[in-house]
């Protein structure tokens, strides 16, 4: 493993930064085949996040598993032919699903649970023989609302097909409802939101005609009624918008982001303020993926823009009101593909992970930013207990604290008296990012 700071091809330096961040970078080659997806997900149910990989001509899923010790390779799983092709973790959890080059199926399995061994098959959604899979997406439209999933494919006629996929206590998962919305232009990137009035949008960039529109899942009816075949228009003012990206933080300032390739400019749109929206103009060349996560070192979400073979750091968009500055953190010599950011080591701090366009080789930057604005040995805050199941208490000072799951949406809790009060959340990790006087901490807790 190397330890670079990264500068000049990797760089990394902000003017309003105390601390320089760090990356351990690390790199996994997959002999000479390139790799043509990746994906994030927890089937061995550790609580450590892994990463998979699927290869050009192969019937193989690689996993890079997420040791204590840092990523190891390994054989996931292998099928007969034909090959398998694309693959993502169902909602980013611990179930899998994949398609094969050729076909039009998509298959899930199971992860590894109390109940189940790992890599238990579930079975297969068929769709016409003649469609062909082009990509596989999932939203989650809210954690709370039956625990249900919406996966969706987008075939080779820029068709979507929805399935809405019931995950129960037992990790089971299970497809229950099925439609297909055909569209007449190529869709970019889509995410997606749950609204306090039980509905949800897959927001879906329409790049052919500049604008952004949207599917409604109204789950008001019974979880098995369709997705709305008209799709809503959002904005009809862009001009090539090839991603979007929702960030959710306070209870009124939930926001989408929408990459517009054209323009190079970056869309903010406030959610609950019907879609009020401010624009970005950055300087760039190809862009066409945007990302977040916590890169810096404070308590608010950066924003990650790939264009073409460079990586564009946008610091704290989620808060701004006016201009913004961005950094070039990663330049390569050929185009990225792939990019994930996701926190591996549940520190608090955003790890980047992407390959290059033809190649072989997986790159893991491990951000490695809290060792060098903290000190465990002289802890301000001790949070206990932890694992919990109720409530947290802090021992220390603070005038500013934030929980947040591990995808960085913010989670209502209620605060008294240096107790954090937890009401209907699920188990699984959280994220506590506390503050006095301008010095802050990540912590990670487990809710059992």
């Amino acid at each position: 493993m190397k330890h670079y700071i990264l500068f000049p091809i990797f760089l990394l330096f902000y003017v309003q930064i105390i601390a320089q961040i760090t990356f351990d970078i690390s790199e996994f080659e997959f002999g000479q085949d390139s790799i043509v997806s990746m994906s994030v997900g927890d089937p061995d149910n550790n609580l450590k996040d892994d990463i998979f990989v699927t290869l050009n001509g192969k019937n193989l899923v690689y996993k890079l598993q997420n040791g204590t010790n840092g990523f190891t390779k390994t054989v996931y799983l292998s099928k007969d032919e034909p090959e398998i092709f694309k693959i993502v973790s169902l909602n980013g959890g611990d179930d899998i699903v994949y398609t094969e080059k050729g076909k039009s199926n998509i298959n899930i399995m199971y992860g590894k649970d109390e109940y189940y061994a790992e890599k238990r098959f579930l079975g297969s959604l068929e769709l016409d023989s003649s469609i062909l899979i082009k990509s596989i997406g999932s939203v989650n439209p809210e954690e709370y609302i039956f625990s249900n999933i919406l996966l969706y494919a987008v075939d080779q006629n820029n068709t979507f097909h929805i399935y809405t996929i019931s995950a129960s206590s037992f990790n089971g998962i299970a497809p229950y409802f099925q439609n297909s919305v055909a569209t007449d232009f190529s869709p970019g990137k889509s995410c997606g939101y749950y609204f306090d009035n039980r509905f949800s949008r897959i927001f879906i960039p329409d790049q052919s005609n500049g604008k952004l529109k949207a599917m409604v899942k109204n789950w008001n009816i019974n979880p098995v009624t369709p997705i709305d075949e008209n799709l809503e228009v959002i904005d009809s003012k862009l001009e090539k918008p090839v991603a979007c990206l929702t960030v959710l933080s306070k209870e009124k300032d939930d926001v989408m982001f929408v990459l517009d390739a054209t323009k190079s400019a970056i869309y903010k749109y406030y959610i609950k303020e019907n879609y009020r929206r401010e624009e970005f103009i950055l300087e760039l060349d190809n862009p066409s993926q945007i990302a977040a996560g916590f890169i810096d070192d404070n308590d608010l979400i950066d924003v990650l823009i790939l264009d073409r073979n460079k990586l564009w750091l946008v610091t704290d968009l989620h808060e701004a009101r006016s201009g913004v500055s961005q950094t070039l953190l990663v330049e390569e010599s050929v185009p990225i593909k792939n990019l994930t950011v996701f926190d591996f080591n549940k520190d608090g701090f955003a790890d980047i992970v992407y390959n290059l366009q033809g190649g072989n080789t997986i790159k893991v930057l491990k951000n490695d930013l809290i060792s060098s604005v903290s000190d465990e040995k002289n802890d301000l805050w001790v949070i206990k207990p932890n694992p919990t199941n109720e409530f947290i208490h802090i021992d220390g000072d603070f005038d500013d604290l934030r929980i947040y799951d591990i995808k960085g949406n913010d989670v209502k809790c209620i605060i008294e008296n240096n107790t954090i009060i937890f009401e209907a959340m699920l188990k699984g990790q959280y994220i506590m990012r506390i503050c006095n006087k301008g010095q802050c901490k990540s912590k990670l807790f487990l809710i059992e």
